[in-house]
């Protein structure tokens, strides 16, 4: 990708297409993608759309995991032991992890004050099931995604971490339509 292109990801309307911007599309503060306007920066936050792209959200090491007690940690650091990840946690048919093993988190989403994007600090773990036979027509079985929740991991402290002032408003959790 050429350095001026920004990709911005787009999952609204039913737009499910990414978009390739540059720089001269990007003008008053609002960013053109597929001939609309997107806002610079993430609505209740400072999370710049200049930024965006799926590692924003993605962690591609897949460092995030649930262990064996159903607790979740991070990868550790260069030289130290960690519980291997045996397999996905995505899945509603995934293995459960031995003591000693552990499974990925939910696509390989950041968490567990993930740092790695700037700006950014993933605080809680985004937890969730799919159904493993989720790449399907929907026209007759409807696909749903189980979506969980622990102490601090809950999906509202997940997307806090670039849409703070979205949960500022004294517990009254705000979300645009």
């Amino acid at each position: 990708m050429a350095q001026e292109d920004l990709l911005v990801h787009r999952a609204r309307d039913n737009d499910r297409r990414g978009g390739r911007v540059t720089r001269s599309q990007h003008c008053c503060g609002r960013l053109w993608v597929c001939g609309r306007s997107v806002l610079c920066d993430a609505p209740g936050g400072t999370f710049s759309s200049a930024q965006l792209g799926c590692q924003s959200c993605h962690d591609p090491h897949g460092q995030v995991r649930r262990l064996s007690d159903g607790t979740y940690g991070r990868g550790a650091t260069l030289g130290t032991a960690t519980a291997p990840i045996i397999g996905s946690g995505s899945y509603n048919n995934s293995a459960d992890p031995a003591a000693g093993q552990a499974v990925g988190a939910y696509r390989l989403l950041r968490g567990l004050n993930d740092t790695s994007v700037p700006g950014v600090t993933f605080t809680g773990v985004a937890i969730a099931v799919a159904p493993s036979t989720y790449n399907q027509s929907e026209a007759n079985t409807q696909v749903r995604v189980s979506y969980g929740a622990s102490g601090t991991n809950t999906w509202g402290n997940w997307c806090a971490s670039c849409h703070p002032n979205m949960h500022s408003t004294g517990g009254n959790y705000v979300h645009p339509g």
